[in-house]
C-alpha cells in the first residue's frame, strides 16, 4: 500500500468514528445543571460581635476635681448603623465617675466623653475601663482635690482675749456654682471659737475664717492638711518662710500686756534699792534705764522710747521685750550742759495702750580747780606727789581727770587720775628723770576736755 492509500484509509476511518459518536449523543436527553445553592445572609449582630472590639482608650494621667476631663475610646472598625455602645466603669466611684456606656456613632471609629470627679474635695486614683465584646482597655487617673488649702493669710500673730480676727483661707480649685464647704484642720489649745470648715462662694477660691478669742490664753494652730496636723505636734515650722510656704499658722490668744514703770539703774546690786524713778548724772555720764512689762507676756512686745531734750540726753528709739520676759535696759548718755537741766524720757507700749515717764537731772560735770605738786624743784631720779582738786565732789561714776606733760624728757606722770564718787581731789606721782642740765615741764589737768589747769616743775642734774 502506497503512502497515499494508507493516509486515505486513515482519514475515512476517523470520519466514520466521528459520525457514530455524534449520532449517539443526539439520542440522549441532556439535563440542565442544578442551580447554585444560595446561603442566607449572616446575622448582623453576630458579625458586629466578631468584628468590633475596643482598640484604644486615651485619657490624661491626672485631672483636677473642679474641672472635667475628656477621654477618647476607639474601636477596631467603623460603627454599624445605629452606633456601637462601649461599656465604661470606674474602680473608685467615690473619686471619679463615668457614664455606664458611651456610643460610637455609625460610621465612626472613636467617641469622646467626659470624666467627672465625684466631688470638689475628691482625691485619689481610679482605674477607668472601656470594654466591648470581651476586649477592654484601661487607664488610671489621679484626681487632685480642689479643696486642698494652699494659703492661710491675714491672721494676726496675737489675738487679744475677748476679740475676733478674720483671716483668709485659699484653696487650689475654683468652687462650683452654689459654692462649697471645705474642711479646716485645727489644733486649739484655748477656749477660743475656731470653725472646722470654711465656705467658699461659687466661682471663688478663697473664703473667710473668723477666730473668736474668749478669756483663755494659749495657742491656735491652723493646718493646711490632715497629714500636717498629724505630723507637726509642736510649733509650726518655717513660720518665717514666704507666703504660703509653711504648713500651718500660729495664733496666740492673750490678754493685754501691762507696761511697767521705767526706772533708772543707780547701782550694781540686784535689789530694789538699785532702781529709782528719778536720778541725777553729770554731763558726759551714762546711766541705764530699765523698761518693760509688769509680768511675763507670751509674745514679743515692742516699745517706743523718746527724750524731751535730745540736745542734752539721748535714748534708743525702740526696744522689744522678748516673749516670756519682763524687762530690758537701755543706756542714756548725757551731753555737756552749763546749768542743771531736766530731761523727761517717755516709754510707750502700743500693745498695752499706755505710756509712762521718768525724769533725769543732768548737771555740769566737776571741773579741775587746781593742780599742784608737793615739790616743784626736783633732782633727777627723785619723785614728788601731785594733787588734782575739783571744784565739787565727783559724781556717782567718779571723775576721770586727764593729765598732760609738756616735756616727757624732764619727768613722767600717769595719763589720768580717777577721783572716787563723792571726793573732791586725787593724787598722782611725778618722777623726775636724769638730766644733764636743768629743764622744766608744764603739767596739765582737765576733765572731759574741759578747762585745763597747769603747774610747773623744774628738774635739776
Amino acid at each position: 500500500m502506497t503512502r497515499f492509500t494508507r493516509n486515505l484509509a486513515l482519514s475515512l476511518a476517523c470520519a466514520l468514528l466521528l459520525t457514530a459518536v455524534s449520532g449517539g449523543a443526539q439520542g440522549v436527553q441532556q439535563q440542565p445543571p442544578p442551580p447554585a445553592q444560595r446561603l442566607p445572609p449572616p446575622n448582623l449582630a453576630d458579625r458586629v460581635a466578631t468584628k468590633l472590639v475596643v482598640e484604644s482608650f486615651v485619657v490624661g494621667a491626672t485631672m483636677q476635681s473642679w474641672l472635667s476631663k475628656t477621654a477618647t475610646v476607639g474601636i477596631s472598625d467603623v460603627a454599624e448603623a445605629g452606633g456601637t455602645a462601649v461599656a465604661l466603669s470606674s474602680s473608685n466611684s467615690s473619686v471619679l465617675t463615668v457614664p455606664a456606656s458611651v456610643v460610637v456613632p455609625a460610621g465612626q471609629k472613636t467617641v469622646t466623653f467626659a470624666l467627672t470627679a465625684a466631688s470638689f474635695g475628691a482625691s485619689g486614683a481610679s482605674t477607668v475601663k472601656a470594654s466591648l465584646n470581651g476586649v477592654e482597655k484601661a487607664a488610671t487617673v489621679t484626681v487632685e482635690p480642689g479643696s486642698a488649702v494652699t494659703a492661710l493669710a491675714g491672721f494676726p500673730a496675737t489675738l487679744k482675749t475677748g476679740t475676733t480676727a478674720t483671716g483668709t483661707v485659699t484653696v487650689r480649685g475654683i468652687a462650683p456654682a452654689g459654692g462649697v464647704v471645705v474642711p479646716i484642720f485645727v489644733k486649739n489649745n484655748t477656749d477660743a471659737v475656731v470653725p472646722s470648715t470654711v465656705s467658699i462662694a461659687g466661682g471663688g477660691s478663697s473664703g473667710p475664717l473668723t477666730l473668736t478669742a474668749k478669756q483663755g490664753v494659749g495657742m491656735i494652730f491652723i493646718y493646711k492638711t490632715a497629714s500636717d496636723l498629724q505630723s507637726y505636734s509642736g510649733p509650726c515650722p518655717e513660720m518665717n518662710a514666704g507666703p504660703g510656704a509653711s504648713p500651718c499658722i500660729r495664733v496666740l490668744t492673750a490678754g493685754t500686756p501691762e507696761l511697767a514703770q521705767p526706772r533708772f539703774v543707780v547701782c550694781n546690786q540686784p535689789n530694789s534699792s538699785c532702781y529709782a524713778e528719778a536720778a541725777t548724772i553729770e554731763s558726759g555720764s551714762t546711766i541705764p534705764l530699765s523698761v518693760g512689762l509688769s509680768a511675763n507676756y507670751p509674745q514679743n512686745v515692742g516699745l517706743t522710747l523718746s527724750s524731751s531734750n535730745t540736745q542734752v540726753a539721748t535714748i534708743a528709739a525702740t526696744m522689744t521685750v522678748p516673749s516670756q520676759s519682763t524687762t530690758r535696759t537701755t543706756p542714756i548718755t548725757a551731753r555737756s550742759v552749763g546749768t542743771p537741766t531736766s530731761v523727761t524720757f517717755t516709754v510707750t507700749c502700743a500693745a498695752c495702750s499706755s505710756s509712762k515717764s521718768v525724769v533725769l537731772q543732768v548737771v555740769p560735770r566737776a571741773t579741775v580747780s587746781t593742780i599742784t605738786v608737793a615739790s616743784a624743784d626736783l633732782k633727777g631720779g627723785t619723785t614728788t606727789t601731785g594733787t588734782v582738786t575739783l571744784d565739787k565732789a565727783a559724781g556717782a561714776d567718779g571723775a576721770r581727770v586727764e593729765l598732760s606733760n609738756s616735756n616727757s624728757l624732764a619727768c613722767s606722770i600717769p595719763l589720768a587720775v580717777i577721783i572716787p564718787s563723792g571726793q573732791t581731789s586725787g593724787t598722782f606721782t611725778v618722777t623726775a628723770k636724769t638730766v644733764s642740765a636743768t629743764v622744766t615741764a608744764t603739767l596739765g589737768a582737765s576733765v572731759g576736755g574741759g578747762a585745763k589747769k597747769t603747774a610747773t616743775v623744774k628738774v635739776n642734774p
